[in-house]
């Protein structure tokens, strides 16, 4: 099943390059003052709906750009054989602006756990995939965590989204206070391909007040299989719901997760 999900993920990728840097105005359009889908969004979910359709009859499908995915909430039930969670374009502000960082993301949900998750970054031909209990690889190339232990030699993926969209808590008193124990900081803008880089041990650590179901679905299982650990900013498990994440290399988990409470607690007081 994985070889088919890929291939199919790929083709995706391939018209999303070929649409690349070709897009004019009318073919965007704006979802909020700050959110927008392009008609290669469109295309791209269409297309993976009908395909994936095709080879997996029994599985639902349940892609960003549609009005069951309206208010960022899983809405569509499984069907016999599971969902399929997809975001077509992961980062479409960076695809809009003709960078490089955005992904094709497909994860596959069954009995209320994703079993398979793809992403795919077309532009740097990067492939990650995992299946629960197999691992994640890079194409085609087992992958595993860093082994960095400290923030200060860490490199941190954040996502801004939150700030964009207004969202409270926001993650600037959270950088306030870490970006100085850091060795550095990155931001990407497509939170499925971060989660991928904290697997492949380019991230040491990443965090958003604003993820949504299909941004982190495929990159989460990616991570946990490369060996990294998962929660929401508070250190639960409740990172779907809440619409946030932290995903770390292990080592510096604890201490990410402390600086967010603080974070939190002082903006309280």
């Amino acid at each position: 099943m994985i070889e088919t999900v890929k291939r199919i993920v790929r083709e995706a990728g391939r018209i999303c390059l070929e649409r690349f840097d070709g897009l004019g105005s009318e073919q965007i359009r704006y979802k909020s003052d700050v959110d927008m889908v392009t008609a290669v969004d469109l295309e791209v979910q269409h297309y993976l709906e009908r395909t994936l359709a095709e080879s997996f009859p029994d599985i639902a499908f349940w892609g960003e750009e549609g009005a069951a995915a309206s208010d960022g909430g899983l809405t569509v039930p499984e069907g016999p054989g599971g969902l399929f969670i997809v975001d077509p374009i992961d980062g479409t502000t960076s695809y809009v602006h003709g960078l490089m960082f955005y992904s094709v993301c497909v994860a596959l949900r069954r009995g209320g756990v994703t079993r398979l998750g793809v992403v795919y970054a077309p532009a740097l031909d990067l492939m990650y995939h995992a299946e629960r209990g197999a691992g994640a690889f890079r194409n085609g190339r087992s992958i595993h965590v860093s082994g960095v232990d400290r923030l200060i030699d860490a490199v941190a993926g954040i996502s801004i989204g939150c700030v964009r969209h207004r969202v409270k808590p926001d993650t600037i008193p959270l950088l306030d206070r870490i970006v100085y124990r850091l060795k550095d900081i990155r931001r990407f803008g497509s939170i499925a391909l971060d989660l991928c880089f904290v697997a492949d041990g380019r991230f040491d650590l990443f965090w958003s007040y604003d993820a949504l179901p299909y941004d982190i679905a495929a990159g989460e299982l990616i991570a946990r299989e490369a060996g990294a650990t998962v929660t929401d900013l508070d250190g639960g498990n409740d990172y779907e719901r809440r619409h946030q994440i932290a995903a770390t290399n292990g080592r510096l988990h604890e201490e990410l997760i402390e600086l967010a409470r603080q974070s939190a607690q002082e903006k309280i007081r």
